[in-house]
């Protein structure tokens, strides 16, 4: 009788660590306690099983209204860049900056964020790493993770906010969130849904970044060329997008194509018929999703009940 109570006690205990688990690693918004509150489920969905977003806290929750941190955007920086594995093993021997200590959980993908002209400080040797972030603020984050040199596309100095939300809307970082206020500060779902833009945007490269030469003690500059696509030949590495340009035939290749080949979305029909479209990761899949520009911009304008 012994062995058995201790038997169902390891059994209890395995089966609370396992749920423990379960919420600590929620893969949608249906594994998050305020998973009906989300907006974009669809982003939320497909960023938290490749590892880029994750719950608070306990991970109990999504806390999709709540506001994104300055710390919490290089961290989802890194993921997005290096996947969560690899980010979380950045280090920071020295501290990156007089309010973030070299032991600081973020202070790793801080680190790496400012190395790679992805964030600035905030002056006077400062992060703030706790501080709000605008959407304007962690638009320029994605572009230039998407390639875009921050200084050859004006989006530094007294005027960076301007060409940043240029750019950004160019680009179309804003999809699927017609309301949103780049210069107000950005909730976490708001976040999640660009991010998940981000990973379907074609990444640019630049064919010359410009140069300056000194002739007879006078300096003649040499601009930089307009960025382009980076595009393959290959069309088995299409696994978010088939799009090809115009004059060369070539594939544009998608941020998830370049960082997260894991990912896939492939064009679908849901249960009713409809457009859309079915991620998977790693082969299994997350879901299936109406094609909302495809669907309410050619079929109806509009579905009830």
């Amino acid at each position: 009788m012994k062995n058995l109570k201790k038997i169902l006690s390891l059994v209890l205990a395995l089966a609370m660590a396992l749920s423990l688990m379960t919420v600590a690693f929620a893969k949608d918004t249906g594994d998050f306690a305020d998973g009906d509150d989300v907006t974009y489920a669809e982003a939320v969905d497909v960023m938290a099983t490749v590892g880029v977003f994750n719950g608070v806290g306990d991970g109990t929750n999504f806390d999709p209204k709540g506001t994104l941190t300055r710390e919490q955007a290089a961290k989802i920086i890194t993921y997005m860049i290096m996947g969560q594995a690899q980010a979380d093993k950045l280090v920071a021997t020295i501290a990156p900056f007089a309010d973030v200590s070299a032991d600081r959980w973020s202070a790793g993908a801080i680190a790496y964020c400012s190395s790679e002209g992805i964030m600035n400080g905030t002056g006077s040797g400062k992060f703030n790493p706790t501080g709000e972030l605008t959407g304007l603020q962690f638009a320029k984050m994605l572009l230039v993770a998407l390639g875009y040199d921050a200084d050859i596309e004006k989006m530094t100095g007294a005027a960076w906010g301007l060409a940043t939300s240029k750019l950004a809307y160019a680009v179309e970082l804003d999809d699927g969130m017609d309301d949103i206020n780049l210069t107000a500060p950005m909730t976490r779902e708001q976040a999640a849904q660009m991010a998940f833009t981000t990973m379907q945007t074609p990444t640019v490269r630049y064919p010359d970044k410009g140069s300056t030469i000194s002739v007879n003690g006078a300096v003649v500059e040499f601009g930089a060329r307009e960025a382009e696509y980076v595009t393959s030949t290959i069309a088995k590495e299409q696994t978010i997008s088939d799009t090809r340009l115009s004059n060369t035939k070539d594939f544009t290749i998608e941020f998830a194509e370049k960082y997260c080949p894991k990912l896939e979305r492939k064009g679908d029909l849901d249960a009713f018929g409809r457009p859309s479209y079915t991620w998977t990761y790693d082969k299994k899949e997350i879901g299936t999703y109406i094609d909302t520009d495809l669907f309410y911009g050619e079929f109806t304008g509009k579905v009830t009940g």
